[in-house]
């Protein structure tokens, strides 16, 4: 997540400039890593308070445009998944979604972990839906 943006979204719905101060400066803290600083432009640093709750307020947008098209889904911080009924539909909703998190959001998506499958076998944070004599 660009710093930039996130920044703007936030001044959207906070109007408090010290809160906004303390987001921002933790966003921009840098890394440090075996004792070499590291300075961060964009995303959050991992394992911190911060970061899933700035996730979730940017990931609203997502959250929206997906009610907004009518699909079911379910989010948990990055990790989603779209219910569509058919392989063809996920294709086009995949390219389509792909294209709103990357030129709207400014996201990257991780190739490696996309990808378009049945229900049944898909595993989404450990769970999997199956299907055991038509129940």
């Amino acid at each position: 997540m660009h710093h930039q943006r996130i920044r703007a979204y936030l001044e959207y719905f906070i109007k408090d400039k010290i809160v906004l101060k303390l987001i921002w400066s933790f966003l921009r803290s840098g890394i440090l890593d075996k004792d070499i600083y590291i300075e961060t432009t964009k995303g959050a640093p991992q394992g911190g308070p911060l970061s899933p709750i700035l996730v979730n307020v940017y990931l609203n947008m997502l959250d929206r445009e997906l009610e907004r098209r009518g699909h079911r889904f379910i989010r948990y911080a990055d990790d989603f998944v779209i219910y569509v009924k058919s392989k063809r539909a996920g294709e086009r909703v995949m390219e389509s979604m792909t294209e709103f998190l990357e030129k709207d959001l400014g996201l990257t998506i991780n190739q490696k972990k996309r990808k378009v499958c049945g229900a049944t076998s898909a595993t989404f944070l450990g769970f999997n839906i199956q299907n055991l004599m038509g129940k």
